[in-house]
């Protein structure tokens, strides 16, 4: 924050238009703790906000620029930026309000393929490990063990995190539901791969009660 050059930087305009959560991933304690903690965080929050610094507002109209394509929705950890918080607002990249979660849903479940119902009332306790799984198929992390870390607070987990185990994360977490939950539609899902991180055995998700 003491560069000179600071202002100048991509991510600047988050903290000049609203002050985020920050981690110190030098500690990793601090780290595990925090992504632990992570949905609890969200799910608490009054009212979180979504950047999507790839979509543009239309100069001069009214009509909502089209989000469909925006890289926020392929991102692992912002599945529970989106599914965590009561309330959700979008902002385009010059901060321009588009809407709220509760207005968008049904552009967001045309997207995500999550159901509408979830997404307006934040309650999938009652969905399967299966399905809550396959909202995450077509999403990436910048590290292998992220595909399986972001999704502990939607799966119901806590665990430590070991950067460096790859794979081996993923088939963890199953370990972890498997000892909470007697919810065996976990085992539609086929093995973990780089190319295609929640790979399933079907050729579609499951779309399970």
């Amino acid at each position: 924050m003491k560069d000179p050059d600071v202002k100048s930087r991509n991510g600047y305009a988050k903290i000049q238009y609203c002050f985020g959560c920050c981690i110190d991933k030098t500690s990793s304690a601090e780290l595990s703790e925090a992504i632990n903690s992570m949905f609890h965080w969200y799910r608490a929050s009054a009212r979180c906000y979504a950047y999507l610094s790839d979509v543009d507002a239309l100069p001069g109209s009214d009509d909502l620029p089209d989000i469909t394509h925006s890289r926020w929705f392929t991102r692992g950890w912002t599945l529970q930026e989106l599914l965590a918080p009561a309330s959700v607002q979008f902002y385009s990249s010059d901060w321009t309000f588009l809407g709220s979660k509760l207005r968008l849903c049904h552009e967001l479940s045309h997207i995500t393929n999550i159901d509408v119902n979830v997404l307006t009332t934040g309650t999938f306790d009652h969905i399967s490990i299966a399905t809550r799984l396959s909202w995450a198929r077509s999403r990436k992390t910048t590290r292998i063990e992220d595909r399986a870390y972001c999704l502990m607070g939607i799966v119901g987990v806590d665990m430590p995190l070991l950067y460096g185990e790859s794979e081996r994360s993923f088939i963890r977490l199953q370990k972890e539901i498997l000892k909470t939950s007697e919810d065996y539609s976990i085992f539609a899902w086929g093995p973990f791969t780089q190319d295609l991180p929640w790979a399933c055995s079907l050729m579609n998700p499951p779309n399970l009660p």
